[in-house]
């Protein structure tokens, strides 16, 4: 058997790959539903509108500057998907390739993004310390053949030597055999990491829900159209008052709905930390109906990004094996 075989893959390198991928795969089909319909009335008119937000009479040159971003965002994104594929059969040339793939995307997030794209931001930094760390810099060496350097050995401990019988066995009875304590079954490294990241995505769909539905239920939403109308972003799209009106409604039904996923991931989390076949089921559910949620949504896709991972992690050989033990 290779040496390939022989070394499983660590789990860092699979989450890192598969959100790399699965985060590129769908903004490329967002990218690409964006370049088929350039021609259309309403991305025409958009253009129209960003030309007069910038100050300049050069519609024709923003739509092709635009459209040219779109198609270098295009090649990021395919090399995303493909690296990912590579990168996780130990291909060491594509593991570069993803990691500036991710630092792009999070510099992206992180600057154009605002608040939301923190979240998607920081998946994504996530992802390139996941690549990069011990066990997966271990992996890649010696799927590609390269002498890896072990640390120094520890020295064995030493038997523990058995008790003392307290007297001799009695007849006809055998004696006592002693046996070393078993070793206590460890918390794998993939439990905490599905812990962490759905408290991270959860806390911060929480937050961000909440805060939605205090301004809609506080404020009155006169005053919330009036802000919308008066933003610079609505003088590059066509909407009305009554759009704004349906738009504030259905934003605050949705928020309410990921106040509810989000409140049920976090004690599924809390069930499960503490080995419990049910917290397991139910998050594995709160991931599913995230995902679907995410890709409907183009606001969701950073969550579905991270519910996908959560999956992923939840059906690992040693998180089921920790469950069971």
């Amino acid at each position: 058997m290779s040496e390939k075989k022989r070394s499983p893959r660590p789990p860092a390198v699979t989450s890192a790959c598969l959100f790399v991928g699965f985060s590129s795969a769908l903004l490329l089909i967002y990218v690409i539903g964006w370049l088929t319909s350039w021609d259309s009335l309403e991305l025409q008119d958009a253009h129209r509108k960003i030309a007069d937000a910038i100050g300049t009479s050069d519609v024709a040159g923003v739509s092709d500057a635009l459209r040219y971003a779109l198609y270098v965002l295009v090649v990021v994104l395919v090399a995303g998907v493909v690296g990912a594929l590579y990168a996780a059969r130990g291909d060491l040339a594509s593991r570069i390739l993803i990691t500036g793939v991710a630092a792009v995307t999070a510099l992206l997030f992180v600057t154009s993004g605002g608040l939301l794209g923190l979240v998607p931001g920081v998946f994504a930094v996530a992802a390139i310390v996941q690549l990069w760390g011990r066990d997966s810099r271990r992996w890649f060496a010696v799927v590609n053949g390269r002498q890896v350097q072990d640390p120094a050995p520890i020295a064995p401990r030493a038997p523990v030597p058995p008790p003392p019988a307290s007297g001799p066995p009695l007849p006809g009875r055998p004696a006592p055999v002693w046996q070393p304590p078993a070793a206590p079954n460890r918390r794998p490294s993939s439990v905490g990491t599905t812990a962490l990241v759905t408290l991270i995505a959860s806390g911060t769909a929480l937050g961000g829900s909440l805060l939605y539905l205090l301004v809609y239920t506080v404020m009155p939403h006169d005053d919330l159209i009036e802000m919308q109308l008066d933003s610079p972003f609505m003088n590059m799209v066509d909407v009305t008052e009554a759009d704004l009106r349906s738009a504030l409604t259905t934003s605050a039904v949705f928020c309410s709905i990921t106040a509810v996923l989000a409140v049920a991931a976090m004690l599924a989390v809390w069930s499960l930390m503490r080995r419990s076949t049910v917290g397991h089921t139910a998050l594995f559910v709160c991931a599913v109906v995230t995902i679907i949620v995410g890709v409907i949504s183009i606001v969701g896709i950073p969550w579905a990004a991270a519910a996908v991972w959560v999956v992923v992690l939840l059906r690992r050989r040693e998180t089921l094996q920790w469950l069971r033990g």
